[in-house]
């Protein structure tokens, strides 16, 4: 079955162990620290769109998406590179 980013549930993601766990970090990200790191997601050699997926997935434990821009996005692409004119890093769209 072919799913693309907004038809995926939280039912769809089954994470036995880790379900538990995002629902304790949206605790702490809404009434803790106001934040949370995840890290260990290995995304680096999966194609664009199942990283989408995942972080989608993900997203659907703490609850349903809400626009993140005037342009109604729901997922933004966030990477990080150099910005050879500037000489620091920057993160990009």
């Amino acid at each position: 079955m072919h799913y693309g980013v907004q038809d995926v549930k939280k039912s769809d993601f089954v994470l036995p162990n880790l379900g538990p766990k995002l629902v304790e970090f949206r605790d702490e990200a809404v009434n803790g620290r106001g934040f949370v790191l995840l890290r260990g997601l290995p995304v680096e050699d999966w194609p664009v769109e199942d990283v989408a997926i995942a972080y989608w997935g993900l997203g659907a434990y703490w609850g349903k998406a809400q626009p993140q821009n005037r342009l109604h996005h729901l997922l933004g692409h966030v990477k990080v590179s150099l910005c050879p004119y500037l000489q620091h890093v920057c993160l990009c769209h």
